[in-house]
């Protein structure tokens, strides 16, 4: 599915869950993290981002709903990286449609849970002569444990979370770009959340 058929879906996804206007706040929000990715076959790989980096499963734009009493929470959390040089261009995206329930009200700090889904893709294009182009996509599926506390009189949260994803193997004509993985993350964020 194209990214911007995803977000179609996405908008019309969290206006369904999030009820009627007066009890929903939308918010924009931010992650920095790291990920420990361990492929099925072969070594494990760090990877430390600020705003996030796809390629390594850290999504970096945070679009999200939540219920007025802020327990409950649907967002999409997203990643786009590309890199062109003369003879040779690559990207990257992620995005994955999540819930979140907090154990406690809008006031000090408390608890999360999360579980959510979505797809990685990549993509490598030679642009040289007769060059070949290839685009696998993977799945993700996963969960968090986490920490967040409202500020700023509810119109803003910080974040902290454990995070695990599953990583399906991503082939296209025969060349695997994304190996079938395990992800294991902390994350660190912020939301800000309209009136």
């Amino acid at each position: 599915m194209r990214p911007a058929r995803c977000g179609l879906l996405l908008v019309f996804v969290l206006a369904l869950v999030s009820g009627p206007a007066a009890a929903a706040q939308w918010g924009l929000g931010s992650n920095l993290g790291m990920s420990i990715i361990f492929p099925s076959e072969g070594d494990a790989e760090t990877a430390v981002a600020w705003t996030g980096h796809p390629t390594y499963f850290i999504p970096g734009l945070r679009l999200s709903v939540r219920t007025d009493d802020a327990r409950q929470c649907y967002f999409l959390d997203t990643g786009f990286a590309t890199i062109s040089r003369e003879t040779l261009g690559q990207s990257s995206f992620q995005g994955t449609l999540n819930a979140q329930y907090a154990f406690g009200s809008k006031k000090g700090t408390v608890p999360f849970v999360q579980a959510g889904a979505g797809v990685a893709s990549r993509w490598v294009r030679d642009l040289g002569p007769g060059g070949q182009s290839v685009n696998p996509m993977s799945v993700i599926i996963g969960g968090a444990v986490g920490m967040q506390r409202n500020v700023a009189k509810g119109a803003g949260t910080i974040r902290a979370e454990l995070r695990y994803d599953f990583v399906t193997e991503g082939e296209d004509l025969g060349i695997i770009l994304i190996p079938e993985s395990s992800v294991v993350g902390l994350r660190l964020g912020f939301d800000l959340w309209l009136p």
